[in-house]
């Protein structure tokens, strides 16, 4: 049996207009939706990013200087005074800072995105409309999934298991990997393929359940950065865990 996942195939994402745009990611959205016509898998799951407007990879999270978009917040910014949390206390955020520069992460500021209810938390046409006339196909009897992830304010969830700053996926997202497990194999897809897909594979790639099981699909894929060291996850998995490109 084949599970198709989709990660965040948000507008914001995969739409020309929307505000972190991943360059291709219209194209590869379209390769997403003739998968789904062409191959009909036995189910599908979607994640979808989910914020709300006060976020810690939003600038309204943050007050000081150099508060903008794609700027990088630093522990050493907060401990000088430079950079301020809005609510959040300075020893909550100068923890969470120093542990994802621990792991040799830099805090960057997004533009505002995926927000609850807005257009660009909203799914492409192309994709509700490939992913309901294949429902429609099986009655509805076949596991369509929407796993929303990102709402907690004080942390970044790159991957749709767990927290940047988490070492295992935490308990919504066991469940996820318990629900993926099932399937024999499991078609990854998705935005973008260097950072939320990259590091939901990570998670994939340290349960033992999923050796063998993935397949990636990369005409379904695109990448902010495509010189990224993060995308080094990909040739491990297929070197050393027994998953495939499709």
């Amino acid at each position: 049996m084949q599970m198709l996942l989709i990660i965040d195939p948000n507008n914001d994402f995969a739409d020309s207009r929307g505000s972190l745009y991943v360059p291709h990611a219209d194209k590869a959205l379209k390769a997403i939706a003739h998968y789904i016509e062409e191959n009909n898998p036995e189910g599908i799951a979607i994640s979808q990013d989910t914020h709300r407007r006060y976020h810690v990879g939003h600038c309204a999270y943050w007050q000081g200087e150099g508060v903008k978009p794609f700027a990088n917040v630093r522990s050493e910014d907060v401990e000088r005074g430079v950079i301020s949390p809005t609510f959040a206390t300075k020893e909550q955020t100068l923890n969470y800072l120093r542990a994802m520069e621990s792991k040799g992460r830099v805090h960057t500021l997004w533009p505002e995105h995926c927000l609850i209810g807005s257009w660009g938390w909203a799914f492409p046409d192309v994709l509700v409309q490939a992913v309901n006339a294949w429902d429609n196909l099986h009655h509805g009897q076949r596991p369509l999934h929407v796993y929303q992830k990102g709402e907690y304010a004080d942390a970044e969830m790159f991957s749709i298991f767990s927290y940047v700053n988490e070492r295992t996926p935490n308990e919504h997202g066991m469940q996820v990997l318990d629900q993926l497990a099932q399937y024999d194999e499991v078609v990854v897809c998705g935005f973008a393929k260097d950072y939320c897909v990259a590091e939901s594979v990570k998670d994939m790639r340290n349960d033992p359940r999923f050796e063998g099981k993935l397949r990636f699909f990369d005409a379904g894929m695109a990448a902010i950065n495509p010189q990224s060291d993060n995308l080094a996850i990909y040739e491990d998995c297929l070197n050393t865990f027994g998953a495939k490109r499709i």
